[in-house]
């Protein structure tokens, strides 16, 4: 009696149980559908979704609505299924009939044989269509324009019980398996057709199968008027979960260990959208119009990205993920506007609200409400805090801290305002913690307050000489470390250390109205302010983090580690999400945002709202709600967008491109072999990139290629407009990305050409060149004739010599000038192939190359790359066999062959590089031991450096490896310090990378290098460079020198040094071989 009293109880103070909302995007008549009632949908091999409804077909493709009537060419409007045959056609049934659509026309067909209302259709392997109708089971294909069927000559029943409002049964199917025949649910009934064989599954207690789709293997999950069943070899196996034992199951599909049903149970009106977990009975979602549909479902289909699509009488409805679950008013909450969110030992979640009280949810349901009428002293709840199990602490905005206690017996909770000094007047609290001797902290408008749990007597703990009471504490954090990090409004930041309160980079954070402190997986301590972003304070340099590293705001709510290494931001622009192992490893921000496209209700955050439950989800108050984020359903969209060509347009008017081609293609009608005059040179190409899960994210890049030098930047754009096009031949290509920045890996393209007028065309040039060579003889010819009788035979005779000497010599000029040309190019060649200076200052302290060639082409070369999957960086410095032209083709020989050896085969250990390197040499150039054959070749050192460890290995072919390390003295003087540097030499191996006569395995020294060290490799051009008094050589010994006196000098200081020493030793002698140094520090 006891137990019913407390069930009654209960059923008066809670009166109902409200469920969340889930992230369902709405399609209705005012979006462009079509007709509110949609019966069927698919989605074809294009990526478009194809709608039957009860006005008619709709396309649609994440962006717009296409629509088909009667007027078409439907033989009726009243829709019932749809699906994509094996050819791309459309295949619509409707109460009249079969139609076919195959981007240009409708074909239908109309028999009484075929049957009248066509209740399910399915795409068969054997490219024919299964036709399941009021008259039983078809087979169907299109030949020569004409739908062709064939009637199965079962005894199958079936009794119309389609209504005037188009509402239809839904347990009529057609299921063909991978490999174990055709399954076919008509009227409740259950058929099995395989090998030209139709039979009946009879089923054991009155069960009746209304719906069925494969999992594995030949296995079946089938939906029936008593739940879920596994049929496997026609043996069936009750489904595990107890949830659905009792529903009718009227529709089914499968995704990714996940069973979406349509269900319905007896006794209720209303159908469901459910979900189930293949692996997991204990897991049960069910949808209706109180947390998310429209309407009652009629259709299910899950598309290429997993999203899961629901019809209804009412419009389409789809489920983009179930990573953010929204509550709010409409599903029982007291408010829309939540402030403190906080989760109980008996994983209860606590939801304060601004102004409106506080609403109490177990398992995902609202199950509890409290406010001024049932004994909430504050409707202002900001911050809940656990003493333990039946006594909670409340902070509010108004009446500072309250007490809850919990009564069991009547199974509610009861408020109190704690009797304290500093509740004595209007007092807010925003924060509450508890240290590791169980001393609980409070945060308060009017400083910060402690007390013990057993005796609830708050005391003032001041953060500095002078604070007695005026601080607003906004924020605590009691740290892994054992310290109590206090965040206040105006006054910085504090941490408790040996009992006293220190500030925290005082300078720079006081005034900043810090809004939160979190400590994240590795331990770093982070803050927010509402006006900076941003700061990692546990890092020695202070740098906000803000919109320009890619927040969304700088106007920051809340900070919130999860347990998967992010930080969590939340902003008045939405959440942002920074990934926190690339920022810990190598300081690399990124940062992922959600906004109302990713689910939220709105993008406003709150103030202290956000906690992490037992079950590692994460919630947020936000001004328009909670939300709940499940880190196990935020599955990355790897699909990209499926790029379509839509339309062209001329001169930006809708064409009919059948006056300009001879055909076009069947679906969007774009233009095949196009042609276009000179005067037809304004274009624009129209596209779509169909990704359902945030079509409004979906960015689009193009590139015209004969005219644009490279791609376009990001756009949202689904349009490229060119005008004013030269002829030529042109190519447009396009490539789209999703909401996680996916691109196409292979972009669509279409080529066409734009005809020169006639003055522009080859034959009208040579034409005219014909004529102004002819005109030009014929007027040269009569000078000549007019001089003739002029001037004396003499003169005549020096004349043409002169023009002879003049011809000669302009000769001369243009093969000077064509070589000279040949020269530049091959100089910017091999300028292009050389590596790029980022790859080095991204994975260096610092660094310099001087490169020097004695020509305008190199001998020399430098070389490097970075092998990601050994984080390791392998470079060189190679001197080729001559100067000019010859050595700058050897090296752009020995720079290809590098490339290939170290970054496709992914050789990384230098003495292998350089043996290999040497065995391609000797082949490809064809060098032999006999005398006077060629010995070209090339002296170099190879290194390769670990990143991770610092282990530097070398490997040496004629040139040596020099580092200095840098080693701190002891100094009396512990103001200043002294370092001494010391030049270390690694010798290489005395053979050449050619053919030689000494053709050993090459040497690899291991060298720990530390951070600080500096690494030089080189060729022999500065060491053998003549100058000074006495026009001797520089020898490496003064190489050596000029080394260590510079190396105190950033790199590039250095580089400048020693080119100015070089020119200086030069002076006026000839620069007599290629120079280049290349220096890098750790």
């Amino acid at each position: 009696m006891k137990f019913f009293l407390t069930i009654i109880f209960c059923f008066f103070l809670v009166g109902r149980l409200w469920s969340q909302s889930y992230n369902f995007k709405h399609y209705t008549v005012d979006d462009g559908l079509l007709h509110e009632f949609v019966n069927d949908m698919t989605q074809d091999s294009k990526g478009n979704v194809w709608l039957a409804t009860g006005g008619g077909l709709s396309k649609f493709n994440g962006v717009e609505f296409t629509s088909y009537t009667s007027k078409f060419g439907l033989n009726y409007t009243r829709l019932l299924s749809v699906a994509e045959d094996a050819n791309g056609n459309i295949w619509i049934g409707s109460s009249q009939g079969v139609n076919v659509f195959d981007g240009d026309t409708f074909l239908s067909c109309q028999n009484s044989e075929l049957g009248t209302s066509v209740l399910a259709l399915e795409k068969s392997k054997n490219k024919w269509m299964w036709i399941l109708t009021d008259h039983g089971l078809s087979i169907a294909t299109i030949i020569k324009n004409n739908i062709k069927f064939r009637h199965l000559p079962y005894n199958l029943t079936y009794k119309n019980e389609i209504n005037i409002f188009q509402q239809r049964d839904l347990n009529n199917f057609v299921l063909e398996t991978k490999n174990n025949g055709t399954y076919i649910g008509f009227g409740g009934s259950f058929y099995h057709f395989f090998k030209n064989k139709m039979s009946v599954i009879k089923m054991p207690d009155s069960i009746k199968v209304f719906s069925a789709t494969e999992i594995d293997k030949g296995e079946l999950i089938i939906g029936t008027n008593k739940g879920l069943y596994y049929l496997n070899n026609l043996t069936l196996k009750p489904f595990g979960n107890q949830f659905v034992k009792n529903a009718s199951i009227l529709k089914i599909k499968v995704n990714k260990f996940k069973v979406w049903a349509i269900a319905k149970w007896n006794g209720e009106n209303e159908a469901y959208l459910i979900c189930l977990k293949l692996s997991n009975n204990d897991y049960f979602r069910k949808i209706g119009k109180k947390n998310g549909l429209i309407n009652d479902p009629t259709s299910i289909f899950i598309d290429h990205e997993n999203n899961v699509w629901c019809s209804s009488f009412g419009g389409l409805s789809i489920l983009r993920g179930e990573s953010f679950i929204n509550y709010s008013r409409k599903n029982g909450l007291e408010s829309n506007k939540i402030w403190g969110v906080a989760e109980d030992s008996e994983h209860r979640i606590w939801v304060g609200s601004i102004g409106e009280g506080l609403s109490i949810i177990i398992n995902d349901t609202i199950i509890q409400r409290y406010n001024l009428n049932n004994g909430l002293p504050d409707m202002f709840v900001g911050k809940i805090f656990e003493i333990n199990k039946n006594k909670m602490l409340i902070g509010t905005a108004k009446h500072g801290l309250c007490l809850a206690h919990y009564n069991a017996s009547q199974n509610k909770w009861t408020f109190e305002q704690l009797k304290c000094k500093l509740n004595q007047t209007e007092t807010r609290i925003d924060d509450i913690t508890k240290d590791d001797e169980g001393f609980i902290w409070i945060a308060s408008s009017k400083g910060l307050y402690y007390t013990s749990p057993d005796n609830i007597e708050l005391i003032h703990y001041p953060i500095f000489e002078g604070d007695t009471g005026q601080v607003f504490i906004q924020k605590l954090l009691f740290s892994s470390k054992k310290e109590l990090w206090v965040a206040t409004r105006n006054y910085g930041v504090f941490v408790k250390q040996n009992g006293k309160f220190y500030p925290v980079k005082e300078k720079y954070l006081k005034n900043k109205a810090i809004a939160s402190i979190c400590e994240d997986c590795s331990r770093h301590i982070w803050l927010s302010s509402q006006t900076d972003g941003i700061m990692d304070i546990s890092e020695d340099s202070v740098h906000w983090i803000s919109e320009e590293h890619g927040l969304s705001s700088k106007l920051i709510y809340f900070l919130q580690a999860d347990n998967h290494c992010n930080l969590w931001v939340g902003t008045n622009l939405g959440l942002d999400k920074i990934m926190l192992y690339p920022y810990l490893k190598e300081h690399k921000i990124i940062i992922r945002h959600y906004d109302t496209d990713d689910g939220l209700q709105t993008s406003e955050m709150n103030l202290n709202g956000s906690m992490m439950d037992h079950r590692d989800n994460l919630w947020f108050a936000s001004n328009n709600g909670l939300l709940k984020y499940s880190y196990s359903e935020d599955i990355i969209n790897s699909v990209p967008p499926i790029t379509q060509l839509t339309d062209i347009k001329l001169f930006s008017k809708k064409t009919n491109w059948n006056n300009f081609a001879q055909t076009t293609s069947t679906w969007y009608h774009i233009p095949q072999n196009l042609s276009l005059s000179y005067q037809n040179n304004h274009i624009t190409f129209e596209f779509v990139g169909i990704s359902y899960k945030n079509p409004k994210k979906v960015k689009y890049s193009w590139m015209l290629e004969g005219f644009d030098i490279k791609w376009s930047p990001p756009s949202s754009s689904r349009q490229a407009i060119y005008s004013n096009l030269p002829p030529g031949k042109y190519t447009f290509k396009l490539k789209a990305s999703n909401d996680e920045e996916l691109w196409n890996k292979n972009e669509i393209s279409y080529s066409f050409q734009i005809v020169p007028p006639f003055w522009q065309t080859w034959w009208f040039k040579i034409l005219i060149t014909v004529l102004f060579f002819t005109l030009l003889y014929y007027a040269y010819r009569w000078r000549t004739l007019a001089l003739r009788k002029k001037h004396i035979e003499l003169e005549l005779q020096v004349k043409d010599r002169t023009a002879e000497i003049r011809k000669q010599k302009e000769k001369i000029e243009e093969i000077f000038q064509v070589l000279n040309q040949s020269i530049e190019y091959a100089k910017n060649i091999q300028q292009a192939i050389l590596p790029d200076k980022k790859l080095l200052a991204q994975h260096f302290h610092d660094n310099f190359i001087l490169f020097l060639p004695r020509d305008k082409v190199s001998g020399d070369f430098y070389w490097w790359t970075k092998m990601k999957h050994e984080n390791t960086v392998v470079l060189t410095v190679a001197d080729c066999t001559g100067h000019g032209v010859p050595g700058a083709f050897m090296s752009m020989l020995g720079i290809s062959m590098l490339n290939e050896i170290v970054n496709k085969e992914f050789i990384t250990h230098p003495s292998v590089i350089l043996r290999r390197l040497r065995k391609d040499i000797v082949k490809t150039l064809r060098q032999s031991t006999e005398v006077g054959e060629m010995k070209d070749g090339m002296d170099m050192a190879v290194v390769s450096i670990n990143l991770d460890t610092l282990q530097l290995m070398y490997a040496g072919a004629n040139n040596p490896l020099y580092i200095i390390k840098q080693e701190k003295m002891e100094s009396q003087n512990k103001i200043t310090e002294h370092f001494t540097y010391q030049l270390v030499e690694i010798k290489p191996d005395k053979m050449p990378i050619s053919i030689y006569d000494k053709m050993d395995k090459f040497t690899t020294h291991e060298y720990q290098l530390e951070k600080g060290d500096k690494v030089f490799v080189f060729s022999d051009g500065f060491a053998d460079q003549f100058g000074g008094d006495k026009g001797k050589k520089l020898m490496y010994k003064h190489f050596k020198k000029l080394l260590l006196d510079t190396c105190h000098l950033p790199m590039e200081e250095q580089g400048q040094q020693l080119w100015m020493s070089f020119i200086e030793w030069k002076g006026k002698y000839d620069q007599v071989d290629d120079v280049t140094v290349l220096g890098i520090e750790l």
